[in-house]
């Protein structure tokens, strides 16, 4: 099933287009702020992988995360609540050992808690993946094998904590 969401909402004078669709084979939720036909902010959320959701489901989260948007641009706080990383996610270090072909990541999480879900793209395809659960404090370490010679990768970290999934993506450059 294809659906989605279409809104106009007016703030201090300027029109804001507000549009939700579910995209990457139903599995991310996806909504786009345009001001004039430009995209001025977007707000995208992963569905936790590998579970089987109803249509029903996946309509009313996307209608939730809608709803949110709309009343971010409501209360003229677009610009904020769309900066807000959900959860926070402060990176402690990142070692990458390409002599042993492996990267260690560490991180810590404001919301405990969680489990994490690493995957590493290069050139567009998966090359890896691995999961850990936050420790106590919010610290989360991760060892990915890396075995491509490509310049740059792509990284998304997926987040699950209590009823939230959260993902957030990085692009990595070899020095």
């Amino acid at each position: 099933m294809i659906f989605g969401f279409n809104s106009e909402v007016k703030y201090e004078g300027t029109s804001y287009h507000v549009q939700s669709e579910v995209r990457a084979g139903g599995r991310l939720l996806d909504t786009q702020v345009f001001v004039g036909g430009r995209c001025v902010g977007k707000r995208s959320t992963a569905l936790p992988a590998g579970e089987a959701l109803s249509d029903e489901s996946i309509r009313e989260q996307l209608k939730e995360q809608h709803r949110r948007v709309l009343e971010a641009v409501r209360e003229g706080e677009l610009p904020k609540r769309l900066a807000e990383p959900n959860p926070g996610l402060q990176w402690l270090s990142v070692r990458a050992r390409l002599d042993e072909k492996r990267m260690v990541l560490r991180f810590h999480i404001d919301l405990v808690p969680a489990r994490v879900h690493a995957r590493l793209e290069a050139d567009g395809t998966p090359t890896t993946s691995a999961e850990a659960d936050a420790a106590p404090d919010g610290t989360v370490e991760l060892e990915l094998p890396f075995d491509s010679p490509a310049a740059t990768a792509t990284l998304f970290l997926q987040t699950q904590a209590a009823d939230r999934t959260i993902t957030q993506k990085f692009r990595l450059h070899r020095n």
